[in-house]
């Protein structure tokens, strides 16, 4: 399931320390700090510093970014 792999790839660049950012339709790139699959294809993210959690479906997701931390750039 798509939702399973966006997770998968989110959480090996958690684990490397890289910046993970998440686009959808309605979110213009932004980092995330975490990303759950709930099931049934849909999504809990959370925003670094931030204690709101917010939910998208898989099919809303347009791209999943996994880049160097800030200070090897």
């Amino acid at each position: 399931m798509l939702a399973d792999s966006i997770v998968t790839v989110a959480a090996d660049g958690f684990t490397r320390g890289r910046r993970v950012h998440l686009e959808t339709t309605t979110l213009a790139g932004a980092p995330i700090s975490e990303i759950e699959h709930l099931g049934g294809g849909l999504l809990r993210y959370r925003h670094p510093g931030q204690p709101s959690d917010h939910y998208v479906p898989e099919r809303a997701i347009l791209r999943l970014s996994v880049m160097p931390p800030e200070d090897e750039l």
